[in-house]
């Protein structure tokens, strides 16, 4: 459902006053109830009507999914246009406009994926070994990029209406939008031109109270119409596998095809199908081939295997021979060796004893009387 407002409302918020009597635009005489202190008065029985339309838009856009931008550039607009842009998850310019925001898309979304790289530079400046000047020089170059392009870094194409909260002040947004024939939706003061707008919303533009109730009306306008949108979605089709007898678990007998071809194509057909048996045929003979090779190489394998054992065992036989005779040798060698240490212990003998003898011829009479 579209908010409901009243003529007190509009009254309570100062949507009724304009600028002074030597600022006004005579194209908005049409909106004009009078003058009153040389300040003009808007008719508030206009405006309702208008702002009513204007919120039947913001709801019919919302409801096929579309995207809205908001744009408030003036001080007393720029905190409420922030908030009632991130409460609906739309877009917003609240600093300052781009030129070619909307025109020249493609090189803003250039400067878009700019100033998140260097958002990550900054956040890892540490790591990336910057110093302190490139700290600084990439900070103000992000600054700089966030106020303007902050609530439309995520927008991924034009918006499908432009709501602006001045259009004298922001008139580049309002000719841009013109220019790509998006509807734009503007609260006209008594110095606007409404001829630059396709939606009129006649009131003060200045209030911080008039702005904030365009916003809420707005958000409300938006929010009945994604709701109408997720109502009346279509539901996502059930996909079925190919050759499936049963859809939403009934069964589905399959249509018979009707071959539809002349004579000649069933004489053609009937040609490739010989073919395809013919191929078939010779398929079955390569298999017989292939199946003899592999019998003649497995017996190939296994002569080399017996061979391979053969020669196995007689190294073997080999190697036991050999080593009996190495036996053999090393026992004769310790016989000798053993009958030489016998015959030089018995020499060694005989020599000892002969060397006592003689050591007692050669002692003097005295000692051996003694």
């Amino acid at each position: 459902m579209l908010p409901t407002f009243t003529i007190d409302n509009l009254l309570e918020a100062g949507v009724h006053f304009g600028h002074n009597v030597r600022r006004w635009n005579p194209r908005m005489a049409p909106y004009v109830f009078g003058v009153k202190d040389n300040i003009h008065i808007i008719n508030l029985k206009k405006t309702a009507i208008l702002l009513h339309e204007a919120l039947k838009q913001v709801e019919k856009i919302a409801s096929k999914g579309g995207k809205v931008l908001f744009v408030g550039t003036k001080k007393q607009s720029r905190v409420f246009v922030q908030e009632i842009a991130q409460k609906i998850e739309q877009f917003y310019v609240n600093e300052k406009w781009f030129g070619g925001i909307l025109t020249n898309w493609n090189t803003i979304s250039q400067s878009i994926s700019r100033m998140k790289k260097l958002k990550v530079e900054i956040d890892k400046a540490e790591e990336l070994g910057f110093n302190k000047k490139e700290i600084l020089t990439r900070q103000r170059q992000y600054d700089k990029l966030q106020a303007g392009l902050g609530g439309i870094d995520s927008m991924h194409g034009l918006p499908q209406v432009v709501i602006v909260f001045d259009i004298v002040k922001d008139n580049i947004a309002v000719k841009e939008a013109r220019k790509l024939k998006i509807p734009v939706i503007g609260i006209c003061d008594s110095n606007a031109d409404p001829e630059q707008v396709d939606f009129v919303v006649p009131g003060n533009d200045d209030s911080f109270r008039a702005i904030k109730l365009y916003g809420s009306l707005f958000t409300q306008a938006f929010i009945s119409g994604l709701e109408k949108h997720l109502v009346n979605k279509p539901a996502k089709p059930k996909v079925h596998k190919v050759g499936a007898d049963k859809v939403d678990g009934k069964k589905v007998e399959k249509p018979k095809r009707k071959s539809n071809q002349p004579e000649f194509e069933k004489v053609i057909s009937k040609r490739a199908v010989n073919k395809k048996t013919v191929a078939k045929d010779n398929g079955v003979e390569k298999k017989v081939e292939k199946e003899i090779v592999i019998d003649k190489v497995e017996a190939k394998v296994e002569t080399i295997v017996d061979k391979v054992v053969k020669t196995d065992e007689a190294v073997k036989t080999d190697k036991v021979e050999t080593k009996k005779v190495e036996t053999k040798k090393v026992e004769t060698k310790k016989v000798e060796i053993e009958k030489e240490v016998v015959e030089i212990s018995k020499e060694e003998k005989v020599d000892g004893k002969s060397a006592k003898v003689e050591s007692v011829e050669d002692k003097p009479i005295e000692e051996t009387v003694k």
